[in-house]
C-alpha cells in the first residue's frame, strides 16, 4: 500500500476565482529541517505558493478552500492527556498539517515591560500576556489554553528573556490558510472571501499550480530516529485512507485495521541488530525474536523479511490436514551469526 517510492502530495491551485489546497496528510510540510537536509532549492512553502500565483498574473482571488479529507475531522485522539494538548508532542493530525503544527513564543522583560513575541506572527494566535517581571531568578514560563480556538495564556515570571517554547496550534489547516492569506495580501493579491473547509469534488474545475511532495523514508527518519509523533500518527492514519475505496476519511479506526499486525521492538548496538516481537493473525498470536551479530548492511532487511514471511504464513487460508507452525525454528527464535 505504501512502498518505499510512496510520497505524500500537498497540490495548491485554483477552482475559478478560488485558492485550492488538497492536504495529503502530510507531516513535514514545511518542514525546515527536512527541506535542508535535502538540500531542497525551493524558497519555503508559503513564499513559493504566492511567489506562482503572482507569476501566473494573478492579482484577485476569493476563497481561500482547504481539502484536508484525506484524513477524517477526529483530530485529536480521545487517549490524549486533555491538559497536555498544546505541547509540541501532542499536536493535532490533521489532513493539512504545517511547521510541524507548531509556533514559538519569546518573552523578554525590557526594563520591567513584559514582551511576548510570536514566530511566526499571525492574527489566528491571541497570546494574553500575564507574565510579570522579576529581577533575580530564573524565568519561569507556562502556555495554556483557553476555551477560546487559538487563544493561549502565557504567565510566569521573566528576568531577562525566556524561549522561544515551542507549541501545537489548534486546528492546523486553519493555522495554514491564516499564514497563507496574510503573505498573499502583503505581496499585493487581494483576497476577497472567506476561508473554507470543505472537500473538492472529484469532478470539479480545477487548475493545479504547484505540488509539494515529502517521501515516506523522511517520515520515517523523523519517527523513528526524532520521535516525532506527529510523524508516526500520520502515517498510520494514511494507511487507513489507502485502505478505503475513495482515498480519503484515513482515521485511527481504520488505521488500526489495517496495521497492528505486528508489534515489535528493534535493538540496536555496533555490528548488532535485534527484533523481537508478535505477529497476530486470525489463527493465533506468533511470537518471535532475532538476533544478529556482525550484522551487515543487509541484516535488517533479512529481518524484515522474515517477519513478513510469518505474516504470510498466518494469514493463508489455514489447510486441516496440515499443522500450522511457522516458519523457521519451533520456538519462533533465530540467531544470526
Amino acid at each position: 500500500m505504501m512502498g518505499p517510492d510512496f510520497a505524500f502530495v500537498t497540490r495548491v491551485g485554483l477552482s475559478g476565482e478560488s485558492l485550492v489546497v488538497i492536504g495529503s496528510g502530510d507531516p513535514l510540510l514545511g518542514d525546515k529541517e527536512t527541506d535542508a537536509r535535502n538540500g531542497h532549492r525551493r524558497p519555503p512553502v508559503l513564499r513559493d505558493i504566492i511567489d506562482r500565483f503572482k507569476e501566473s498574473g494573478v492579482v484577485s482571488l476569493s476563497d481561500i478552500i482547504l481539502d484536508g479529507s484525506v484524513f477524517d475531522e477526529q483530530r485529536v485522539h480521545p487517549g490524549w492527556p486533555a491538559n497536555q494538548l498544546n505541547q509540541k508532542y501532542a499536536c493535532e493530525v490533521s489532513g493539512l498539517n504545517y511547521r510541524g503544527k507548531c509556533a514559538d513564543v519569546a518573552v523578554l522583560n525590557q526594563g520591567g515591560r513584559i514582551v511576548i513575541s510570536l514566530e511566526p506572527p499571525t492574527e489566528y494566535v491571541n497570546l494574553i500576556n500575564a507574565v510579570r517581571p522579576r529581577s533575580y531568578g530564573r524565568s519561569r514560563i507556562s502556555l495554556d489554553r483557553t476555551e477560546v480556538p487559538g487563544e493561549l495564556i502565557v504567565s510566569g515570571t521573566c528576568r531577562d528573556r525566556a524561549g522561544p517554547y515551542s507549541f501545537a496550534v489548534e486546528n492546523p489547516a486553519l493555522f495554514f490558510s491564516h499564514l497563507l492569506r496574510d503573505g498573499l495580501v502583503k505581496a499585493g493579491i487581494r483576497v476577497t472571501g472567506q476561508i473554507l473547509e470543505r472537500p473538492m469534488p472529484d469532478d470539479a474545475d480545477y487548475r493545479p499550480l504547484a505540488e509539494y511532495r515529502t517521501l515516506l523514508g523522511d517520515c520515517l527518519m523523523m519517527a523513528n530516529k526524532e520521535s516525532l509523533g506527529l510523524a508516526a500518527e500520520a502515517l498510520f492514519k494514511r494507511l487507513g485512507a489507502q485502505a478505503n475505496p475513495d482515498g480519503r476519511g484515513g482515521s485511527w479506526e481504520s488505521g488500526r485495521r489495517v496495521l497492528g499486525r505486528v508489534r515489535a521492538k528493534s535493538g540496536y548496538l555496533k555490528a548488532v541488530r535485534a527484533l523481537s516481537g508478535v505477529v497476530r493473525t486470525d489463527g493465533g498470536d506468533y511470537f518471535f525474536s532475532f538476533l544478529a551479530n556482525r550484522g551487515g548492511n543487509g541484516t535488517r532487511l533479512a529481518i524484515d523479511a522474515a517477519v513478513k514471511a510469518i505474516v504470510d504464513w498466518g494469514a493463508a487460508p489455514a489447510n486441516p490436514s496440515v499443522m500450522k507452525t511457522p516458519p523457521g525454528r519451533r520456538g519462533h527464535a533465530a540467531a544470526i551469526s
